[in-house]
């Protein structure tokens, strides 16, 4: 059994969750937020909440598209969180580390970073967004040219995330699955696959609907079925 995991303040724990319930809508609004979480918990010596703070942080840099800064924060949140026993903030910081390296094409340095972020955060004891972290871990493989391990992974993610309802991930994961199928001439599997992951998307991903029918269209021209990729790829448009 997985000891108990140090947590931050009252105070900081509601001034980051407001900061993340807000950081799609309003990424200014939650950074404010997260940095005065940040000035709260320096002041009470609150190194777990204020790691968690420069977590946030930089998980709101990596959302306004400013890598570098992510990569900084995170770094920081890892090197506060490890030493202060807050393991499920360090596997956060380290898988952001490992997608920030996967984004700039560091796939061996991303590969490091996410399986340990992911034997980090099964210490926890935690299993909620396992799914996300083997989601990436795929992802890597998939472009390090390892598809069957890539497919396995993907599966992994999609294990992980069914018992927990992450519809949204759920998509992400049989979108991805779907194109690997469709990229080694499995077009039937990448048909069925697709609509699946096309259907759960309307619903619960909106923003994957365009790279879902596109895939899906590719995988119907492999099936020498033009009208079917042609009312994907008139819907993707």
């Amino acid at each position: 059994m997985a000891a108990a995991e140090p947590c931050a303040s009252p105070t900081v724990h509601d001034l980051l969750q407001r900061a993340a319930d807000q950081q799609t809508a309003d990424a200014i609004g939650a950074r404010q937020l997260a940095l005065q979480a940040r000035v709260v918990a320096r002041a009470d010596h609150d190194q777990v909440g204020e790691a968690e703070a420069l977590y946030r942080l930089a998980s709101i840099a990596h959302f306004s598209g400013d890598p570098e800064a992510a990569f900084g924060l995170a770094m920081e949140a890892a090197d506060i969180a490890e030493p202060s026993g807050a393991r499920l903030v360090l596997s956060w910081a380290v898988h952001l580390l490992g997608i920030v390296h996967y984004q700039a094409s560091n796939f061996s340095d991303a590969l490091d970073h996410s399986l340990r972020a992911l034997d980090i955060y099964q210490s926890t004891g935690h299993d909620v967004d396992a799914g996300n972290i083997l989601n990436t871990i795929a992802a890597i493989y998939q472009s390090m040219g390892d598809n069957d391990r890539a497919i396995v992974t993907y599966e992994q993610a999609l294990a992980a995330s069914e018992p927990y309802g992450r519809m949204q991930m759920i998509a992400v994961v049989l979108g991805n699955i779907a194109r690997i199928r469709s990229s080694r001439s499995e077009y039937l599997p990448a048909v069925s696959i697709g609509r699946r992951a096309l259907d759960i998307a309307r619903e619960h991903n909106p923003q994957i609907l365009t790279n879902i029918l596109a895939d899906l269209a590719e995988a119907y021209m492999g099936l020498a079925d033009r009208d079917q990729a042609a009312e994907c790829f008139a819907e993707a448009r």
